[in-house]
């Protein structure tokens, strides 16, 4: 007889932000409602999982706010934090408007800006230094093209 052995955490398939809208879609409009378990088949993972999709449904839902990050995240799975938080939001809104206004946006005045923000917020120039690398970093979270 073949002994069941539980599942080690982070072993079953990863979902990713569209599956994870879904999954609250699913659960906020299925009449009759769905249950859990049954989303957790329908999804293969753990019951555990979606109840804690389920209790993040405000914050998954105001991260895939922006469509360009949700493109994005279509194939992400987990968000690397970014050290200056406010400062990266505070830009991110900055450049929706300049793309919304349809003004072209070259990485050296994405790059001139932050430092203007970040200025602003009172982060010193050792703490935070817009280089290169971080504007890499800092358009492949927010799916910025330029």
């Amino acid at each position: 007889m073949e002994k069941t052995r539980k599942r080690g955490r982070g072993v079953g398939p990863r979902l990713n932000d569209l599956q994870r809208l879904e999954i609250i879609h699913k659960h906020k409009t299925s009449f009759p409602p769905v249950s859990l378990r049954q989303l957790a088949r329908d999804f293969g993972v753990d019951e555990k999982s979606i109840r804690r999709i389920i209790n993040a449904a405000a914050d998954i839902e105001a991260r895939a706010s922006s469509s360009a990050v949700l493109n994005m995240r279509a194939h992400v799975h987990r968000r690397p934090t970014p050290r200056f938080p406010e400062l990266e939001k505070t830009l991110a809104l900055w450049i929706d408007a300049r793309e919304r206004a349809k003004a072209d946006i070259s990485p050296s005045v994405i790059i001139d800006k932050a430092k203007l923000v970040a200025r602003s917020m009172g982060i010193s120039p050792d703490a935070f230094k817009a280089s290169w690398g971080w504007y890499d970093k800092f358009s492949k979270r927010y799916g910025i093209r330029t």
